[in-house]
């Protein structure tokens, strides 16, 4: 009944959404990283002159010119600000199209670092040594490939020990599908390594993943409009789901974190380089969901919702605040005590029992009232009322073999049906393919038949669920 117990949620969400913002969705970013993934990068005619600019405001936040070989291999980058003060420079050395060393220099062209890179007999990377301006080696990378589409690095500091180890998994199109992180395990080589003075080759342990433990892991999945890469700690659960979507202007990440056991602390969702809502929970003594705060560009108020339960450990009310300043709370009647805090996200519980949720404003008014009820095993009714009891319309949700709404549906309180949804549900992460008909009481007989995946419902569902 997981969808039920969103759809009750998101009737309260709804109620309160007025002091909600979607105009984030348009809104120009404050403010880049400078190597934002939303940039727009854009090369001269003869590609020696790459300028990145805000997609937005079309401002240019820096330039860099690059100078090539006689082979058409970059050998310098300088890196400018729009003002034209240099930022950094860098230079490549090739052999045979590889390249095999990157050096870094600061705005007055003081070494900062250099890297190195060895190949194999296949041409295919076997390491990386990164040094400092003294010549001496900070961290080294070794490579090893299983068959075609597996690849794994360890990482090392420079004495040689283990920090890291990542295995990359690819599909026959040459797209990461699977990424896990091992914890190191402060290994040495037999040898040791010194701190030399000439920027030396350190010896390379023996490459071996086994007996590490896996930090956490990261999969990626494809379809036409772009991929979602959804992170999971080492024990499977979700820590960051990415969208890149060529329908989205910028792209979409929602990030959770966890107190010990796993308990849901906070979870913010980005859109771009925008914080559009930051949810963080509180418990109470026995474990249970007490309040939760939320913030961020897609509320036009920051707002705490308090909740409170019945002495069964049931729902009892739920309280709405704008800082200390009470705006509206809804009581809860019947319902069947769930355990929250295995669901602690989803403070509303449903067990298919009668029930009633009532709204009040601030001032102890009442503003109207849901009743719900199961017509049959699959069809849950919503009846609206006004504050003195009137029926006021209802709602319907048909739920599938799979325990998902299937259909949604409003009615006047006249019984006349206002609009319907149809949902299918996509295999991967929350992306839901719309059907339906809409039919508005304000324009005679406009009827709206569509068949579309809608990029508002997968904003929304990323942003509530």
């Amino acid at each position: 009944m997981t969808r039920m117990r969103k759809l009750i949620f998101i009737l309260i969400i709804a109620a309160v959404f007025s002091g909600c913002n979607m105009d984030y969705l348009e809104d120009a970013l404050s403010s880049y990283e400078e190597d934002s993934p939303d940039l727009i990068l854009t090369w001269n005619e003869g590609r020696t002159i790459l300028t990145a600019t805000d997609p937005l405001t079309e401002e240019v936040l820096w330039y860099e010119t690059w100078e090539y070989d006689d082979n058409d291999d970059p050998v310098l980058v300088r890196r400018y600000s729009p003002e034209d003060r240099l930022k950094w420079s860098k230079l490549y050395k090739w052999n045979s199209g590889l390249k095999i060393e990157e050096v870094c220099y600061d705005s007055s062209n003081n070494l900062l670092w250099y890297s190195v890179f060895i190949y194999n007999s296949s041409g295919l990377i076997a390491a990386e040594c990164n040094y400092d301006n003294a010549n001496l080696i900070q961290w080294f990378d070794v490579y090893e490939y299983s068959g075609e589409l597996n690849i794994n690095r360890a990482r090392y500091n420079s004495n040689s020990e283990m920090t890291s180890g990542f295995v990359w998994e690819f599909d026959t199109s040459d797209r990461k599908i699977k990424e896990t992180h091992y914890a190191g395990n402060s290994s040495r080589n037999s040898a040791g390594l010194s701190y030399p003075d000439s920027g030396a080759t350190p010896a390379f342990p023996s490459f071996s993943l086994t007996g590490l433990s896996v930090v956490d892991w990261t999969m990626w999945t494809y379809d036409s409009n772009g991929f979602f890469k959804m992170k999971f700690d080492n024990e499977n659960y979700p820590l960051e789901v990415y969208r890149e979507d060529s329908r989205l202007t910028r792209n979409l990440t929602v990030e959770i974190e966890y107190y010990s056991g796993h308990i849901p602390k906070s979870k913010l969702t980005r859109y771009g380089s925008d914080d559009v809502l930051f949810l963080e929970l509180s418990y109470n003594s026995s474990g249970y969901l007490s309040e939760i705060n939320t913030s961020g560009k897609g509320l036009l108020l920051p707002l705490r919702y308090t909740i409170e339960y019945k002495s069964d450990l049931s729902l009892n009310r739920i309280s709405v605040y704008q800082g200390n300043t009470k705006l509206m709370y809804f009581t809860y009647d019947s319902v069947v005590n769930t355990d929250l805090t295995v669901h602690p996200l989803d403070p509303v519980g449903f067990t298919g029992s009668n029930y009633t949720i009532t709204q009040y404003d601030g001032d102890d008014n009442r503003l109207g009232s849901y009743v719900f009820s199961m017509v049959d095993l699959v069809t849950l009714k919503i009846q609206a009322l006004t504050a003195d009891g009137t029926p006021n319309g209802h709602y319907l949700a048909h739920m599938d073999t799979e325990d998902e709404v299937a259909s949604f549906e409003c009615f006047s309180k006249d019984s006349v049906r206002q609009w319907h949804y149809n949902y299918n549900y996509a295999k991967i992460a929350g992306e839901i393919m719309r059907t339906g008909e809409e039919k508005y009481d304000d324009i005679a007989g406009a009827v709206e038949d569509y068949t579309s995946i809608d990029i508002s419902t997968l904003t929304l569902d990323l942003l509530l669920n």
